[in-house]
């Protein structure tokens, strides 16, 4: 070993083993106002993402089933109901007596 990265090394070493200085204190009104959010801090909802996504398809599924609803209502109402429509069915099928 090079006798340069030995010296290097080993005044890494004694750098990492120097005492660190302290951080210093913090007042206390702002330690209070961090222990206030840290406290009170709202619980998240794993769930809420995916309660937001299933509304939303709910809602969609909703709209399509009144459109499909709406369509068909629409659709049927045109149409002659009773018994003309047998009728005409009987008359093109000319069928025997």
């Amino acid at each position: 070993m090079n006798p340069l990265d030995d010296s290097l090394r080993r005044l890494l070493q004694a750098a990492a083993r120097a005492p660190k200085p302290a951080p210093p204190a913090l007042p206390g009104p702002a330690l209070a106002g961090v222990l206030r959010q840290w406290r009170f801090r709202p619980t998240e909802d794993e769930f809420a993402p995916l309660l937001t996504l299933f509304r939303g398809a709910a809602i969609f599924a909703s709209g399509i089933m009144v459109l499909s609803a709406t369509a068909n209502y629409l659709a049927d109402r045109n149409e002659a109901s009773g018994t003309l429509p047998l009728a005409q069915y009987a008359l093109t099928l000319q069928l025997p007596p």
